[in-house]
């Protein structure tokens, strides 16, 4: 189950059914899919892609609902809002083994990227590298290759041919024989 509080004058919590359906840590950064198939990064995993310390992401998505907003938060949820994504969540809380992982939302995830890779007051080459690489990819098929998650649940092409040679052949052995 997913908690999170929605920024307004007066708190609303809200419950969403999510449970992490693949996660992964790959070259150091922790990625995954959501039951609804939404990809994400948790915490430390989009530090890394940004070349800044995980505190500096808890910080952000932390100071998210402050109001008023911090400069820095502002024009990250400005890089959100623009994507045509809603800016009121920072990540979702979710507990798996009785431990809650934080999953940030694809477009947090590219805003803060965007905002380290072009806004932030020093250059961060990493975080141009690693945005670059996501605007190219795609940011869903980018995590879905990374775990191998297969959103269609179609059968790999490999699989679906052999099935079809085997369909082809299967009414045609005679009774008796092995085929």
């Amino acid at each position: 189950m997913v908690n999170f509080v929605v920024p307004s004058n007066t708190p609303k919590q809200y419950n969403l059914d999510l449970k992490i359906e693949v996660e992964r840590e790959i070259d150091g950064v922790g990625m995954g899919v959501l039951s609804d198939g939404s990809p994400f990064l948790n915490l430390r995993g989009l530090a890394s892609m940004c070349g800044v310390d995980s505190s500096m992401i808890t910080r952000i998505t932390g100071d998210w609902i402050l109001s008023p907003l911090k400069p820095r938060e502002h024009k990250i949820r400005e890089l959100v809002r623009a994507q045509g994504a809603d800016d009121s969540i920072a990540f979702f809380a979710i507990e798996k083994n009785g431990t809650i992982h934080h999953a940030v939302p694809a477009a947090v995830c590219m805003a803060i990227l965007e905002y380290y890779a072009f806004d932030a007051k020093t250059s961060n080459d990493k975080a141009a590298q690693s945005y670059r690489i996501l605007a190219r990819k795609g940011f869903h098929d980018f995590i879905y290759a990374q775990v191998g998650y297969n959103p269609t649940g179609a059968a790999h092409v490999a699989w679906q041919q052999f099935h079809d040679r085997v369909s082809l052949a299967y009414h045609t052995v005679p009774a008796g024989y092995f085929s």
